[in-house]
């Protein structure tokens, strides 16, 4: 994967764990709409989407071993047309994202458990759907090894880079590395002097075309050792 943290010339090779599990989420809270100026007529849905938002953060932090990584992401929250009318639905679409598939399976659950509970306690309901993403990125030991290798052997120690700890992003070659043995690595692409410095999914992003080489020569590098 490209890799714009990691500088121009460089190899970022990771051992074990290295990408985290995903799953996405749509909730849609339902209120009873009412005049702004009379919100006891009805069941302000923004108003409960905020408490569900905060109530999501809480199993993060308080349900959830501290030691085991996991993030819940809202990334849309829509809802209201007019300024003069308590909201009747809201829809928030979000993300979750572990490195383990059992903290995974327990956030999904606790979701769909205590959600309708907890809004139906502030007077409304909530329609939960979870749809569970890509599995956990685990770079095979022996593999990696061989690539550190050939990194060195081809490029010298100074373009190896050992990356220590895992990312929270999710990669779909998961699939791939959960059937056969494999390593994923990153490819740095950073050179500040050409100003290509933007993070993944920024607008700006942007490579240096001359990492593509490198890849390309660590490719080859790896079929060849492979096929001796």
């Amino acid at each position: 994967h490209m890799a714009p943290e990691i500088d121009l010339g460089k190899i970022g090779v990771r051992y074990g764990k290295a990408h985290a599990t995903s799953a996405m989420f749509k909730l849609t809270v339902n209120g009873i709409s009412s005049h702004a100026a009379l919100p006891h007529k009805g069941v302000d849905a923004i108003l409960i989407g905020a408490k569900v938002v905060e109530f999501l953060q809480s199993i993060v932090s308080r349900r959830i071993d501290p030691r085991e990584e996991a993030v819940i992401t809202v990334g849309s929250f829509k809802g209201g047309e007019v300024e003069n009318v308590v909201c009747d639905k809201v829809e928030m679409r979000g993300t979750i994202r572990t490195m383990s598939q059992e903290t995974r399976s327990f956030i999904i659950e606790t979701m769909k458990r205590d959600l309708p509970k907890f809004v139906e306690g502030l007077g409304g309901s909530i329609d939960v759907n979870i749809r569970e993403g890509y599995a956990p990125v685990i770079n095979n030991e022996e593999i990696t090894k061989i690539l550190e290798e050939n990194v060195v052997d081809l490029y010298g120690k100074e373009s190896l880079e050992i990356i220590n700890e895992a990312r929270m992003d999710v990669e779909d070659v998961s699939y791939f590395l959960n059937e056969i043995k494999g390593t994923f690595f990153r490819l740095g692409t950073k050179n500040e002097e050409k100003g290509m410095i933007y993070g993944l999914h920024h607008p700006k992003f942007n490579i240096d075309e001359e990492s593509l080489k490198i890849g390309m020569g660590i490719q080859l590098k790896n079929i060849l050792e492979f096929l001796k």
